[in-house]
C-alpha cells in the first residue's frame, strides 16, 4: 500500500455535521469522502493547468 501523509485542519461543527452525513450515504468514512474530494478537485485542478500550458 503506497505511504500516505496525515493532514490535520479545522473546521465549522455545521460543515463536519453535513459531511458526516454524506459519508454516512455512501457508506464511508468522513476521511474516505474528503480524501475523494480532494484527490478530484487536485486531478481537476492539474488537468486545467495542462490546458493552459499547452494552450
Amino acid at each position: 500500500m503506497k505511504r500516505r501523509d496525515r493532514l490535520t485542519f479545522e473546521m465549522e461543527p455545521e460543515t463536519k455535521t453535513t459531511l458526516e452525513a454524506w459519508a454516512r450515504e455512501e457508506d464511508r468514512s468522513v476521511g474516505s469522502l474528503l480524501r475523494r474530494i480532494v484527490e478530484k478537485a487536485a486531478q481537476e485542478r492539474r488537468a486545467a493547468a495542462a490546458t493552459r500550458e499547452a494552450a
